[in-house]
């Protein structure tokens, strides 16, 4: 059965996606993202998909009970019920219809600690909620293969992401059904900025004016590249020589006036910026031989430290490619900056995690809450 919010067309979808993100919780690319891939299971109604669905960092999820629901509505299923629960376990019995047998599952604390998932203050809080939510998502999928294969809770999808453990509380707590206050963070969502082509003024200098649109705040790492100044502070961060960079750009044939700011990142610092290779994008290596690309994925690795990605079959043009993709988001560039100087006050499988967040990093918001996360492991 459609409603009004049963869009019939993409048109429809985007302007119903618009006006739903003015409630606040989701922008109109995340609900759009939340409908194509769950709607079909409430009839494509884009409302109601709004209340069962979670979009965390650009993955879209189902709450727990929402997964519950799809599986009865299915047809498939003869029940599901809770046999015994409480802080320290969880134990559901479900069945099929096509089937004359139950299926029973159990969910216990000491599963999640092997797990390291009662490190996270959302467990600490509402152990009960978080058994039973883990418990039920277990059991559908290993009895209702069919009906929610892929689709994963909010809670389990929470868990193994790094983010602080107020965010955390909230998003689970929110999932589960649980009374939370919506918290707003007032930092404002970077945007890249491109560098202007300004004419030379009045006096000749030997020195290039790095010059960038800007409304006087920082880009979106927090790097200041408005003027030629900042960017050198910028190239010495990472441990660079201005003026060695700049004539290795102007050699290069590349105007540092027409960069972007993801251009920066990858010419500017790091084994290119010393190196007579123009790479702009992943692509641009694809005439380039393995032997010339072995040294500079290896300068690469150097670079990278602890951050530094494993090359599969000596095919050090695949490596090289990965690492040009990385090294043009800025925010993973300062991400592995941070991992780099803090690698030696970090457990091993705190450092392994977080490589892992830093090296798929892609905004503003996921850059800052690993940041915080790598200070309070570090000040632990």
């Amino acid at each position: 059965m459609t409603s009004i919010y049963s869009p019939k067309n993409i048109q429809e979808a985007k302007e119903m996606a618009e006006t739903f993100s003015h409630c606040g919780r989701l922008n109109a690319q995340e609900i759009l993202m939340m409908h194509a891939t769950y709607g079909h299971h409430y009839g494509g109604n884009m409302g109601l998909t709004m209340t069962q669905a979670y979009s965390l960092k650009g993955k879209p999820t189902l709450n727990a009970d929402a997964m519950a629901g799809i599986v009865r509505k299915s047809g498939l299923c003869k029940f599901i019920k809770i046999e015994s629960w409480d802080s320290e376990h969880c134990t559901l019995s479900m069945a099929r219809h096509d089937e004359d047998f139950e299926h029973s599952y159990t969910y216990r604390l000491e599963m999640a600690e092997m797990q390291g998932l009662t490190r996270n203050a959302n467990w600490s809080k509402m152990p009960q909620q978080m058994l039973r939510a883990r418990c039920l998502t277990m059991g559908l999928r290993a009895t209702f293969p069919e009906a929610v294969s892929g689709i994963y809770s909010a809670d389990e999808i929470a868990d193994n992401m790094v983010m602080n453990d107020d965010d955390r509380l909230e998003i689970v707590a929110e999932s589960l059904g649980e009374e939370v206050k919506k918290k707003i963070d007032s930092t404002p969502r970077g945007q890249f900025v491109h560098l202007l082509n300004k004419p030379p003024e009045q006096k000749k200098s030997n020195h290039k004016t790095v010059s960038i649109k800007s409304e006087q705040k920082p880009n979106d790492a927090g790097r200041d590249l408005s003027t030629f100044h900042g960017w050198g502070d910028f190239v010495r961060a990472f441990k660079g020589d201005p003026q060695k960079v700049k004539a290795t750009l102007e050699a290069k044939g590349l105007n540092a006036q027409q960069l972007t700011q993801s251009q920066h990142y990858l010419q500017s610092v790091g084994p290119l910026s010393t190196r007579g290779f123009a790479f702009l994008e992943a692509d641009d290596i694809k005439h380039l031989k393995q032997e010339d690309a072995r040294p500079l994925v290896e300068a690469f690795s150097e670079f990278y430290g602890p951050c530094s990605i494993e090359v599969f079959q000596e095919d050090y043009k695949e490596a090289l490619g990965a690492y040009i993709k990385i090294q043009s988001q800025p925010w993973r560039v300062e991400l592995i900056k941070i991992l780099k100087d803090s690698a030696l006050k970090l457990k091993s499988e705190d450092l392994a995690d977080m490589r892992k967040n830093a090296l798929v990093c892609n905004n503003w918001l996921e850059y800052k809450s690993l940041k915080s996360f790598i200070s309070k492991k570090v000040n632990q």
